[in-house]
């Protein structure tokens, strides 16, 4: 194994926040925040809170296995003197619409609190990245929605408390402000972590992030079979599918997500990363259609033990690269595919 040397991927700046250890669910702030949403509410002495400056921003999530939830992570701006108020909520029942059920009479959050006390991590332009273990471990369902508010708490009228934006996600951000009497689904995402552990002892891949279109408006995608044990008592395999053919590709994986934009293209795994051997998406010399395919046997590898970070329990994040010479970048990225290494 080597550490990624092809210079395309070395040219990369990422700007980063604070690494620690990856999160089982993972929505990483985007560079410098991203679009800023205000999520804030002006603690009145009087009691009245009702200041139309006042917002809140709720965040979807879906696991892929049924997960007790013990920690949460999220960025923004510098905290407020008064904490944050973390609420988690289910899907509104009454609609498809991803909404939180906040509207029905009788709708209340599964769960409510205030934290005073968190770690506060600068991770520059402004930014902070925030850590804090749920007073009570929470357990939501497997591939059900879910949603969490993170609210800043302010004793100044008219202060305002941002939530950093992050390029991984899916539904966009439902969004309130008071003095526009108005609730909104607004096109990017909140910067959120949690983490935990899954009911069942591990947790089925998961595909993340986006792909990148190639030269001929394909969408190259990847894929996984069987589940990825250090016992070696399954195959798991990850599939590269709708490359050009016959092209040099390999896969890379890390230990932490990304969601850098990268010459045209989604790059879904932080440095550093480690590159496995070079293929051929296969097919005829003179082919330039997407019928290519890249297939690596993960399972060798991680029974193999010749890597560290793939011992039971790492949290591994992979994603393909192919030679395309016919775009502008000369590349070809698909999404990424996330999993739990288990025993």
């Amino acid at each position: 194994m080597h550490r990624f040397g092809l210079a395309v991927i070395l040219s990369l700046v990422v700007t980063a926040a604070a690494d620690a250890q990856g999160y089982l669910y993972e929505q990483p702030m985007a560079p410098n925040g991203g679009i800023l949403r205000n999520s804030q509410l002006w603690i009145d002495p009087s009691g009245q809170n009702d200041l139309d400056s006042d917002a809140i921003a709720w965040e979807d999530f879906t696991l892929v296995d049924t997960t007790t939830i013990t920690k949460i992570r999220w960025w923004g701006e510098v905290a407020p003197s008064l904490g944050f108020e973390i609420s988690f909520f289910h899907q509104d029942p009454n609609t498809i619409a991803v909404q939180p059920d906040i509207f029905a009479a009788g709708s209340h959050p599964i769960s409510e609190h205030i934290y005073t006390t968190f770690t506060q991590t600068p991770v520059g332009n402004g930014m902070y990245q925030f850590d804090v273990n749920l007073v009570t471990p929470l357990t939501f369902n497997g591939l059900t929605r879910y949603f969490v508010s993170v609210v800043g708490r302010t004793p100044i009228p008219y202060a305002t408390w941002n939530w950093a934006s992050s390029p991984v996600g899916t539904n966009g951000t439902f969004w309130w402000q008071r003095g526009l009497h108005m609730y909104f689904h607004l096109g990017e995402n909140r910067a959120l972590a949690l983490d935990g552990t899954p009911v069942s002892g591990c947790t089925a891949p998961a595909i993340y992030c986006t792909t990148k279109t190639n030269s001929q408006w394909c969408n190259p995608a990847i894929g996984s079979t069987g589940a990825p044990t250090a016992s070696g008592s399954t195959s798991f395999h990850v599939t590269g599918v709708n490359f050009l053919n016959n092209k040099s590709g390999l896969l890379f994986y890390g230990s932490v997500p990304n969601g850098a934009s990268f010459q045209g293209g989604t790059l879904c795994v932080k440095l550093p990363i480690t590159r496995t051997s070079v293929q051929s998406s296969g097919g005829t010399a003179s082919g330039s259609d997407c019928s290519g395919t890249y297939d690596y046997d993960f399972e060798a590898l991680i029974v193999g033990g010749t890597d560290p970070n793939l011992i039971a329990g790492a949290k591994v994040y992979a994603q393909y690269w192919s030679r395309d010479p016919a775009s502008f970048s000369t590349t070809s990225l698909s999404n990424a595919v996330w999993f739990l290494v288990c025993p």
